[in-house]
């Protein structure tokens, strides 16, 4: 994904997030306060395995949900989630600038914070671990810890997400799916848990005696 395209993403985004906020009802009672909800902005420490994207979209969801929409104001509270190496590359430009300010909007920032962080290759990092990810425990903490890579990807094609699947499933199961030629991704996972379910019972822990 080149600049271009992250813009794009993180545009089409945030307008995602703006129509889903108008859309909810006015409160009942008019001039209420909007009620605010305790939040924490998720940490980023800039380290080489974390996804800079993912915690972009986080904080814009967070900003969205409470209603701040100042950008600059979305760049200072978004700051307060750095640490170690996120935090002293964001006080170095925040010191080198006039006037301390060291963006002009919240693209600005979030293009300097991904060119900073985000690896060139992180994408094709998180494929290989979808490759090599095999279920050694239940079917339910295979399918969390695949669903939790996936999430990392943009845009992972269907049929990719399927053949990944199946194949860091057991044997038995991933015979089984394969069999039923799944046409999606939450077929090829139910029909693994029914499998599962059915040959070891609700509940019980998988493990490796079945091959």
């Amino acid at each position: 994904m080149d600049g271009q395209q992250f813009n794009a993403f993180i545009a089409a985004f945030q307008a995602n997030m703006a129509a889903m906020v108008a859309a909810i009802p006015a409160p009942a009672a008019p001039g209420a306060p909007t009620p605010k909800i305790s939040v924490k902005i998720p940490t980023f420490k800039g380290a080489p395995k974390e996804n800079v994207m993912l915690w972009m979209l986080q904080v814009l969801n967070l900003f969205n949900a409470q209603g701040i929409v100042n950008e600059q104001t979305r760049i200072h509270y978004a700051a307060t989630g750095f640490e170690e190496a996120a935090l002293h590359w964001y006080l170095n430009l925040v010191a080198a600038a006039e006037n301390n300010a060291a963006f002009a909007d919240w693209t600005a920032f979030a293009t300097a914070l991904r060119t900073a962080f985000q690896p060139p290759n992180f994408e094709q990092y998180i494929q290989q671990q979808i490759r090599n990810l095999r279920q050694t425990g239940s079917i339910q903490d295979y399918t969390s810890q695949f669903r939790n890579l996936v999430g990392q990807i943009m845009n992972m094609g269907e049929q990719d997400q399927i053949t990944y699947y199946i194949e860091g499933l057991k044997s038995a199961t991933k015979m089984e799916v394969s069999y039923r030629a799944p046409a999606t991704f939450e077929d090829a996972w139910k029909t693994a848990i029914q499998f599962d379910t059915a040959m070891f019972g609700l509940g019980r822990p998988t493990n490796g005696n079945y091959h």
